[in-house]
């Protein structure tokens, strides 16, 4: 009999740590459905344009945007940003992204991201490719919604330039 109470609780502490962290995934998980829009309405505007308002891009409402560098961690995004998020789809995604290759999403020059919030909550997460659009030049990393930008053209790419709030 203690064998037997000695083994429910050995496979009943597992479970309720799968259970938790499965909780945690729920809690923290964002749709992102935001994200094909304002992917093209960024790429369009960013064409057609030379300056443009941030919330000329956006279909949502939103009170800051962090822009966040290359080789940053998730770790360190969720710094930034202040609060703790994930996109993935799935639970076994997820548990990959806590994995030594998921805490590192912008581990190369190639990528930066853009997050977009609303008191606190994150709405849109997106990692956009520095060879088309790059915000990197950009000095203040979070940036209200009536920010203007100005586009610098180098040959294909987009350099996204920063006015004034």
């Amino acid at each position: 009999m203690k064998r037997r109470k000695i083994l429910l609780l050995i496979l009943l502490i597992p479970l309720i740590l799968v259970v938790a962290d499965y909780i945690n995934f729920r809690i923290t998980r964002i749709e992102n459905i935001y994200y094909n829009d304002f992917k093209d309405n960024l790429y369009k505007i960013t064409q057609d344009n030379e300056q443009f308002k941030m919330r000329e891009v956006t279909n949502f409402k939103w009170d800051k945007m962090y822009i966040i560098a290359p080789y940053t961690s998730k770790t360190e995004m969720e710094e930034i940003v202040g609060t703790k998020w994930t996109t993935s789809n799935t639970y076994l995604r997820y548990l990959f992204e806590k994995t030594f290759f998921g805490k590192h999403p912008l581990d190369g020059d190639l990528f930066h991201k853009l997050v977009f919030t609303r008191k606190g909550e994150v709405l849109l997460d997106i990692t956009v490719n520095r060879k088309d659009i790059d915000f990197m030049e950009v000095k203040n990393r979070v940036c209200s919604n009536d920010v203007e930008f100005f586009i610098k053209q180098e040959g294909n790419k987009k350099i996204i330039l920063y006015n004034k709030d």
